[in-house]
């Protein structure tokens, strides 16, 4: 039994040791914010791309079609209301001016320029086209305008969605130069967007694989209430994240289960940051934790930017999480210890499971060996606490064990 345990406090020594440490990086977009930049939280930059050379982005996951704009190089879209695909060779612009613009949202990848503005009282309209419960085909039946990165416009249809491959269709305004183009869902090296350019007529291979990064770093459109261009960083699909304010100590504070984590993707956003007229001011006060999908924790603090080459600078540090795998290396669980270390301190475990668990326990040990404490733990899905009071811990140092039917979890505690 001694030999085991040791086992887990080497292990543990190991984890800490790759744990709590703080990285300082920038991330730089060019002058005039030229560039896209994604970004992994364990390993840097993962790609970089101009900002123009994409039109349209199609949804690639699952049975998902929204397709969204390239508001942040100055496309535009509207939807056309003086009639339907029958009336393509007709398309008539006079008043475009008046007419409600189409906006992706800014909280969420899956909500698309086109696909946001479907009937809510019709399970089968798509917004830009119609689903056959039938074949299973999505066909078009909407005429957009959509202004482009190079400042023209083209009338457009999105002609059908089927097997996995988009039809699209577009043309000058007065009808010439038309052209038909396929997009393959399954073209794009499982990123979560393929990216399609009609100034160039072409597909463009721009972002990483999903899972690979978690930031991306770009101009959007945010809401202000009124759609604005800004310059800052919305979270991938599946990354969940809290934006903590007021916090004294920015640099100290790690409490992020003291905060409830939200999908929306700019929760990190653009307002960290404000134009004094001279230059910018920080939000010094404000921490950003983010969960990414296999359970870490990271911690995300601004602390610069330069407009010259529209820069952004923070520091990140992965916060003592650890994760349980399963045979096949399926994260199953996360584990968090906090305070640590602990000065006197009732001290937070922090776990979160990926689906219920049969059974879950909890063992602390000292370094000599010696149990501590052993319970039961809550084993449902989801986010989790478990208190260890100060009374229990004696100054020293301490391995934690998080365990299910398939792994175990181990963390290292200071107590002074």
């Amino acid at each position: 039994m001694k030999k085991q345990v040791l086992t887990v406090v080497a292990t543990a020594m190991t984890l800490w040791a790759t744990a709590q440490t703080t990285v300082k990086d920038t991330v730089s977009l060019g002058a005039g914010g030229a560039n896209q930049v994604w970004y992994s939280l364990n390993n840097d930059e993962q790609a970089v791309q101009a900002k123009e050379n994409w039109d349209l982005a199609f949804d690639t996951k699952g049975v998902n079609t929204g397709i969204r704009i390239n508001s942040g190089a100055g496309v535009e879209l509207w939807g056309y209301p003086k009639g339907k695909v029958s009336a393509w060779s007709t398309v008539d612009t006079t008043g475009l001016s008046t007419w409600q613009k189409r906006w992706d949202s800014d909280t969420s990848w899956n909500y698309c320029a086109m696909g946001n503005y479907a009937n809510p009282n019709d399970p089968f309209d798509l917004d830009w086209g119609r689903y056959d419960l039938n074949t299973h085909h999505v066909l078009g039946d909407s005429i957009y305008i959509i202004k482009l990165t190079d400042g023209s416009y083209r009338k457009l249809i999105i002609e059908s969605l089927i097997s996995a491959k988009y039809t699209i269709k577009y043309a000058n305004l007065d009808g010439s130069n038309e052209k038909t183009a396929t997009v393959d869902k399954t073209g794009f090296n499982a990123a979560a967007f393929g990216y399609y350019s009609i100034v160039n007529n072409k597909t463009v291979q721009r972002e990483p694989t999903h899972g690979d990064w978690e930031l991306l770093f770009t101009k959007y459109t945010a809401f202000v209430p009124t759609p604005y261009p800004v310059t800052g960083v919305l979270h991938a699909r599946g990354v969940k994240a809290v934006k903590a304010i007021n916090i004294p100590n920015a640099n100290a504070y790690n409490n992020y289960y003291a905060h409830t984590f939200s999908h929306e993707i700019n929760t990190l956003g653009y307002d960290w940051k404000k134009y004094t007229g001279t230059g910018y001011d920080i939000a010094d006060s404000t921490v950003y934790f983010l969960q990414k999908e296999d359970g870490e924790i990271w911690k995300l603090v601004f602390s610069g930017y330069g407009s010259a080459n529209t820069s952004i600078m923070f520091s990140k540090t992965k916060l003592a999480a650890v994760t349980v795998k399963n045979k096949v290396q399926e994260t199953i669980a996360t584990v968090a210890v906090s305070p640590n270390p602990s000065f006197g301190n009732d001290v937070t475990v922090v776990y979160s499971f990926a689906k219920d668990e049969k059974l879950a326990n909890i063992s602390v040990y000292s370094l000599t060996g010696k149990l501590v404490i052993s319970e039961k733990l809550d084993s449902s899905k989801g986010l989790h606490q478990y208190l260890i009071p100060a009374s229990k811990l004696v100054s020293g140092t301490y391995v934690v064990v998080v365990s299910t039917a398939d792994g175990r979890a181990t963390q290292k505690l200071i107590v002074r």
